[in-house]
């Protein structure tokens, strides 16, 4: 089993960008909006952090995976 590290986010913007922008979404963004499905019996996630940023949570065999859709 894979074993997570603590993320700097001061340090580690710059490498990954998408979580930057869901963590500033979750901080100051707009009311959330969740929406949930499947696809192909892939269950998904969607979270929209304001107008113009919404996130699609992917489950994998290793959990959920995450990429900026919007």
């Amino acid at each position: 089993m894979a074993t997570a590290t603590p993320m700097d986010l001061s340090k580690d913007n710059e490498n990954h960008p998408e979580i930057s922008q869901l963590v500033r979404g979750i901080m100051y963004g707009d009311p959330f909006v969740f929406a949930e499905g499947s696809t192909n019996g892939v269950p998904y996630v969607i979270l929209g952090t304001g107008p113009d940023d919404q996130f699609t949570f992917t489950k994998t065999a290793d959990g959920y995976t995450f990429k900026k859709t919007k």
